[in-house]
């Protein structure tokens, strides 16, 4: 059985991209748009995207707050994407301790079906050890992350054996310390270079998850050539969510909408694709 970092690394090989298509339905912008359901949506932006993609992640916020039927249309579009061949990630960023940890790991690894997941460290190792104990499943560990006040917590410095280091090392510090059977990637924000490249350069192996390129200001001939994994040809996954699925918010009718939608795609995967070694 292929783990899901196994998973990613034949993923990219083949398809020669590192580009993921975050799923994010706005409801407001969903129904502008014509569409009957998030399902409808979700599975006319797989169809309209899959040749391009090495994954597709579900932010999981923009279904909850649909309540029942937006579960029911996120499950449905998880169905839908298998078929892709892809990696399938649930960005929840779950965080918790004790048999709470496991039923959350129940939830998007055995109901939802996910091959990976996000999740927060706050809590310590105890909090994310549930996400990567199976064989075949593991966890995205957010460490620096793209937002604008991620330096009010990340960026704060704690002691370490030998110096003061920030808050996002001795994050990755753990990972790399108590996981196991390497099952474990980190969240490293596209929108700030220097986190990353030092990651990066200390780990050569680590998958990495890394949001920020388009509409919260990450460039790809910044961030990429600094990002993939020279031993593993990739081992990263870029999602891009607003700058794909809502290219234009002006489009009315299915047809130009995701011709867009497949024309970004297409756009940001060759952009990409130039940075993977042939």
């Amino acid at each position: 059985m292929l783990n899901w970092v196994s998973k990613l690394d034949s993923i990219i090989k083949e398809r020669k991209t590192v580009l993921c298509v975050g799923l994010d339905p706005q409801d407001s912008l969903v129904k502008k748009l014509g569409f009957d359901s998030l399902y409808q949506w979700g599975a006319a932006i797989i169809d309209a995207t899959k040749d391009f993609v090495c994954a597709y992640k579900f932010q999981l916020a923009f279904y909850e707050s649909l309540g029942s039927k937006g579960i029911r249309d996120m499950e449905k579009t998880i169905e839908y994407a298998k078929s892709s061949g892809v990696l399938l990630i649930g960005d929840a960023k779950r965080g918790d301790i004790g048999n709470t940890a496991e039923a959350y790991a129940k939830a998007l690894f055995d109901t939802w079906k996910f091959d990976v997941v996000t999740v927060n460290p706050y809590l310590g190792f105890d909090s994310i050890k549930p996400f990567i104990d199976r064989e075949d499943k593991g966890a995205f560990v957010v460490c620096r992350s793209s937002n604008n006040s991620a330096s009010q917590i990340q960026d704060i410095l704690v002691k370490s054996k030998n110096s003061d280091i920030e808050l996002y090392q001795h994050v990755y510090h753990l990972i790399e310390n108590y996981d196991q059977k390497n099952n474990a990637g980190l969240v490293m924000g596209s929108t700030n270079l220097e986190p990353l490249r030092r990651i990066r350069l200390l780990n050569d192996d680590i998958p990495l998850l890394i949001p920020g390129i388009g509409a919260q200001g990450g460039v790809i001939e910044d961030v990429v050539p600094i990002s993939l994994s020279k031993k593993h040809n990739g081992r990263c996954i870029f999602p891009i969510s607003r700058g794909i699925i809502f290219p234009n918010s002006s489009k009315t009718n299915f047809e130009d909408y995701l011709s867009s939608v497949n024309k970004k795609a297409d756009l940001f995967c060759n952009k990409m694709r130039s940075y993977i070694s042939s």
